[in-house]
């Protein structure tokens, strides 16, 4: 058994055992959100991804998605865990260790110290095993928090309406503000007010515009944009995934206060006769900012005694051997929530 670096000439067979995982695709499908997780990403020189090999047979694959994340002047490459998977026929050898190590020597070697692995869609399963390598716990927990409109709800469901499907874009004035709500991803517009309103003390994705082009490209269907303007200058931005005819998740956004925020919310939800509304709230600054818009947060014990558990964000730097200091970035804990702005969008 050998475990190498990824070769093209493997797709097909990384393709057919992904149909296990990826269930309810077919193989173009599979093949088309592959390339685009791992091929198409504008910030990476190769994938990193690692292969079991059973002479020119695959045993299993581990893969990370690479962002460039920022803090102050000085950029670090955060590796996020994504896919793995053995083939059935080679289950209990210990592949799934075999590639894990594997993965972290070679991800020290390339990124050493600027390298950062943040696994951020870990689940009941596979965190112990993350726990026994080293990954550590974020002070967070990936919890929801919602707004509902019930009046949207019960439209809804007695209407059976399709919200504003090929009505865009929509343009509203409110208070010297304008807001479109449309299907066209504004990417150099939304990269430039980004970078403006990027906290320089906080790790976050660099969201230039090649990030926001690759990022929305894959289902790009699914995906709505709110845009608010003053005096044609751009004041916020959402990022909205449509769900289901009254459900969606806000994927990322961005204001320039909260009272912006809150105008984009409502009018997105109005607009789109949205019932329920998700977004993660990981941080004290996702509650400042969801909760001046109405959002709620979900009621994480109840979801425990029912047996939905959420789990916390784990994080590890990439030396094989880890000492405390390890877990330092110029003096930041990487362990404390709050030093990092992370959306819906940076999961993978």
């Amino acid at each position: 058994m050998d475990i190498i670096n990824y070769k093209s000439n493997y797709k097909q067979s990384i393709v057919s055992i992904l149909q296990d995982m990826w269930q309810g695709l077919d193989e173009s499908e599979i093949r088309q959100r592959f390339e685009w997780r791992y091929e198409q990403n504008p910030h990476q020189k190769t994938p990193c991804i690692y292969l079991a090999v059973d002479g020119e047979r695959l045993a299993g694959f581990r893969a990370f998605v690479q962002q460039i994340f920022q803090f102050r002047n000085n950029k670090y490459y955060v590796l996020s865990p994504a896919d793995v998977i053995v083939h059935p026929d080679y289950r209990r050898q210990g592949i799934f260790s075999k590639l894990n190590n594997a993965a972290i020597q070679d991800i020290h070697n390339t990124f050493g110290s600027e390298g950062i692995i943040l696994n951020l869609s870990s689940n009941k399963l596979s965190t112990p095993g993350y726990l026994k390598k080293s990954w550590q716990k974020v002070n967070c927990l990936k919890r929801y928090c919602y707004k509902a409109s019930w009046i949207n709800c019960i439209k809804n469901k007695i209407t059976s309406r399709k919200p504003n499907k090929g009505h865009f874009p929509n343009k509203r004035k409110s208070n010297g503000y304008e807001l479109k709500i449309t299907p066209e991803l504004k990417a150099k517009e939304m990269a430039e007010f980004a970078q403006k309103q990027r906290n320089p003390d906080q790790l976050a994705n660099i969201r230039d515009e090649a990030f926001f082009v690759w990022r929305y490209a894959y289902q790009a269907e699914q995906y709505i944009y709110v845009y608010c303007y003053k005096d044609s200058t751009m004041q916020g931005y959402l990022v909205i995934k449509k769900m289901s005819d009254i459900q969606c998740t806000l994927e990322e956004y961005s204001a320039v206060d909260p009272d912006i925020m809150k105008l984009m919310v409502s009018t997105a939800m109005k607009e789109l006769s949205t019932g329920v509304m998700r977004a993660w709230d990981l941080s004290m600054d996702d509650r400042a900012w969801l909760g001046k818009s109405g959002f709620i947060p979900e009621p994480v014990k109840l979801l425990k005694r029912l047996g939905k558990e959420r789990l916390s964000v784990l994080v590890r730097p990439t030396a094989p051997e880890l000492s405390e200091d390890d877990f330092f970035v110029e003096g930041l804990d990487i362990r404390d929530i709050q030093n990092w702005r992370i959306h819906l969008s940076d999961k993978h």
